[in-house]
């Protein structure tokens, strides 16, 4: 009996002995893992973590957010009814396609952190492109190049801040929109066809660079609804141009100028269809400051009769050579007609 009872007991020291030596599962403080969670501005949320490329994307009842970092391998595609907030961390994309695309969306904002760089190298595409208003802003960098135009919104544009720097291809844009195009401050440094085109372009602030093949500023009729108007009232402008028949600020209507620093290197300063005014702010044509604007597109009268000059004279502070001279006696024909520049501060507007 007593042998029988030793045995028992000895039977179980040993399973106790063996359970106490088993690994134990570890616990994890941390709890498990969500997906993560955004808040939207109308208080409301949605829990996502969803991917498109290189591109994370939070949506939120109110705003879709997506953030590109890193390189980028695949065009971001937007498609929506919502506010779109896309920021620019230190990423770099080379692609044959656009790198933004934006079919839809109720507003876009580009934020800017570390300095990013893409490309596009397609013929007929825009690097950046938005079918809603676009602004730009942040502490950041972007450099974007394009074999055509290199950020494009089909409405409206506003640089807030952050630096840009603009390389477009043959026939490209640096910057470029439909309605309105505004610069209200940052760092804005432009090589391209034309610099900046839109119906109605407005700098407020900014320290503006450009260099340009054809037009540095162009106020042209693509909206159905604006008139053409180029107004600067602050920010520094310096537009340098390429030789030949190029102008530095050209307007399809008025053009305004109350403010800022325009320092401009060209053959043709500026050339407007409808009203001047200048009333503050400091111009430099070549090296020399100017007192008034002097309508580039206004040629000078006909050459002198009886063997004249083959050329006319030039028109005002620059304009466009008037017509050829009839060696014959008579006077040669005029450039078209021309009328008087506006004037500076204090001396009178037109």
């Amino acid at each position: 009996m007593t042998k029988k009872l030793t045995a028992l007991l000895c039977a179980a020291l040993l399973v106790l002995t063996m359970a106490s030596c088993a690994p134990k599962a570890e616990s994890d403080p941390s709890g498990p893992t969500v997906p993560a969670q955004t808040e939207s501005s109308d208080g409301g949320s949605q829990k996502n973590d969803d991917t498109h490329g290189a591109a994370k994307k939070e949506t939120s009842t109110g705003t879709e957010n997506y953030t590109l970092t890193g390189n980028i391998s695949e065009k971001l595609t937007i498609e929506t009814d919502k506010d779109v907030v896309i920021t620019l961390d230190n990423a770099t994309a080379t692609l044959t396609d656009s790198v933004i695309n934006v079919k839809s969306a109720n507003a876009v904002k580009l934020v800017l952190i570390g300095d990013s760089v893409l490309t596009s190298t397609a013929e007929e595409e825009k690097t950046v492109k938005c079918k809603a208003d676009l602004t730009i802003e942040g502490t950041g960098s972007l450099t974007v190049r394009s074999a055509e135009t290199c950020i494009k919104s089909s409405t409206n544009l506003t640089v807030e801040s952050g630096t840009l720097i603009l390389n477009a291809g043959k026939d490209g844009d640096g910057l470029r929109s439909d309605e309105t195009l505004t610069i209200n401050g940052g760092t804005v440094d432009i090589t391209a066809s034309e610099g900046i085109e839109s119906t109605q372009v407005t700098i407020n602030g900014g320290d503006i660079t450009i260099n340009a093949q054809d037009d540095g500023i162009n106020a042209s009729g693509k909206s159905e609804t604006l008139s053409p108007k180029i107004t600067v009232a602050g920010g520094s402008l310096n537009i340098t141009m390429a030789q030949g028949d190029t102008d530095a600020i050209d307007s399809n209507g008025e053009l305004i100028i109350s403010g800022g620093r325009i320092d401009i290197t060209a053959r043709f300063a500026f050339d407007f269809v409808g009203n001047a005014s200048y009333t503050g702010g400091d111009i430099y044509v070549n090296g020399q400051k100017v007192t008034r604007i002097a309508n580039s597109m206004l040629g000078g009268p006909g050459g002198k009769p009886g063997g004249g000059p083959a050329d006319g004279g030039s028109g005002w502070n620059g304009g466009k050579p008037g017509g050829s001279g009839d060696p014959a006696g008579k006077d040669g024909q005029g450039g078209p007609d021309w009328q008087r520049p506006a004037e500076g501060p204090g001396q009178g507007n037109t």
